[in-house]
């Protein structure tokens, strides 16, 4: 079987990487250490809060937000893929995937996904009623969340910064120690 797209070698391309996905290649976007440093991170401490819970907290899988939900555009029924989601209603997940909104998605921003990330899937999450949504910057070191406010977020942004404690509003007696999130990068 060949590593190649044309004239492009799928093993060796940094900028642009390739996995195959049914001999077919599917280009994939790859983090960088601090991106995963800092998701391993909070989905450590969200675990250890959530264990002996009814909650779920999901790394790698995807939601289907408007799942169940009639009259709705087709660039709404392909799933996301959030880098962290808490699931409290366990009735909205399959095998495979939640079919409907998390109560709790959190993004890392990076260069390459940070657009999409405060536009695109803050309008999605907003409209799908995820109750909160966190931007994680990793520089600077913050963390930008967004509350449920009747139908969409509020306008206040809540910004946290690195030596902050967290309160999860949806995960009442949750605090994520940020200067424990942010060490070491």
């Amino acid at each position: 079987m060949s590593n190649t797209l044309g004239n492009k070698d799928l093993s060796q391309s940094e900028e642009e990487q390739y996995e195959l996905q049914d001999g077919d290649p599917d280009q994939i976007k790859s983090v960088s250490v601090a991106h995963a440093t800092i998701r391993i991170k909070l989905a450590r401490m969200l675990d250890t809060f959530l264990d002996g819970k009814t909650w779920k907290l999901l790394l790698g899988v995807p939601a289907y937000l408007f799942d169940g939900k009639e009259d709705v555009p087709a660039e709404y029924k392909r799933p996301v893929q959030p880098d962290l989601m808490v699931v409290c209603d366990r009735s909205k997940l399959d095998a495979k995937s939640c079919k409907g909104a998390p109560d709790l998605v959190i993004e890392v921003l990076s260069p390459s996904n940070r657009e999409n990330d405060e536009i695109r899937k803050f309008d999605l999450y907003e409209r799908a009623g995820v109750r909160e949504y966190w931007m994680v910057d990793q520089k600077p070191r913050r963390v930008y969340v967004c509350l449920r406010e009747g139908d969409g977020f509020s306008n206040v942004v809540h910004m946290y910064r690195e030596k902050d404690k967290l309160p999860v509003s949806v995960l009442p007696g949750c605090v994520i120690d940020l200067e424990q999130v942010f060490a070491d990068l």
